[in-house]
């Protein structure tokens, strides 16, 4: 089962203890995030807002397997208390093709994706949204090292969570948006990923080393299936996915395959 993770706030730049396979590609899905949760550090953070303009989201592959592993794993990362049921989302391909995640993640092959389910939490009042005006007069109200974290939070995450509250934000207290450091190019990421993994140790190998096709691509890597004496005794498999526009198919290689070199993908 090949599981992604859907992220929009510090996970991307923090993800501690969740265990990924993959850097994040920033051509997840559009959903409505606002900065309208104030976690329990003060910070100002990203959250799902039923109303909210829609972001296009980023996402990465976990080394995980398992849909139950894969929620345990982000609940623990995100802090969630086990009996608070709405703070992981999942989404299982095949039980339900409705909705914007479920189309996002049957276009590009995945079995499964999770996401933080936490809502907007504002004057201790969970589901509370605050006004424009409320959450910057909140952040403008900060003093010390709860100022400090807001402050570098707000920066931190990835420009392209561009919304009508971060733009007020950025208007009034001079909080400007950085620029993101990963390559908007999942071509290079699979391009690298690809050429680099034949000069590997196998057992060095993770289970889910993935070179992530998106739908912006026009191109087909071409892989052959060479049985090496050098990888005979590899258990660990890896995949990679080839785009969806040209074919849509899926490749395993699985104990005693090598990946060729390829050649650079045309532009």
């Amino acid at each position: 089962m090949v599981i992604a993770c859907l992220g929009w706030g510090s996970l991307i730049w923090k993800p501690g203890t969740l265990p990924l396979a993959s850097e994040w590609f920033m051509d997840g899905p559009v959903l409505p995030i606002e900065f309208a949760r104030v976690s329990d550090n003060g910070d100002l953070t990203t959250a799902i807002c039923a109303n909210a303009p829609g972001c296009k989201v980023l996402w990465a592959v976990l080394d995980l397997d398992k849909l139950d592993e894969a929620r345990e794993a982000l609940r623990i990362r995100e802090g969630v208390p086990q009996d608070r049921e709405d703070g992981i989302g999942s989404f299982v391909v095949g039980t339900n093709p409705a909705g914007v995640i479920a189309q996002w993640a049957i276009a590009r092959r995945l079995d499964a994706v999770v996401w933080t389910g936490l809502p907007p939490r504002f004057g201790g009042v969970e589901g509370l949204v605050p006004a424009a005006e409320d959450a910057v007069a909140y952040l403008a109200g900060l003093s010390g090292e709860t100022l400090e974290s807001a402050r570098d939070y707000i920066k931190q995450v990835p420009s392209q969570i561009d919304t009508p509250y971060r733009r007020e934000i950025i208007s009034r207290l001079g909080w400007q948006q950085p620029v993101l450091k990963a390559r908007n190019d999942s071509r290079h990421h699979a391009h690298s990923w690809v050429c680099g993994i034949q000069d590997r140790d196998p057992s060095s190998l993770k289970k889910m080393d993935i070179a992530a096709f998106t739908d912006s691509s026009r191109w087909v890597y071409e892989a052959s299936r060479c049985v090496s004496a050098k990888l005979g005794c590899m258990k660990k498999s890896a995949q990679i996915f080839r785009d969806s526009e040209a074919a849509g198919e899926r490749f395993d290689f699985h104990a005693g395959i090598k990946i060729a070199r390829l050649s650079p993908p045309p532009i």
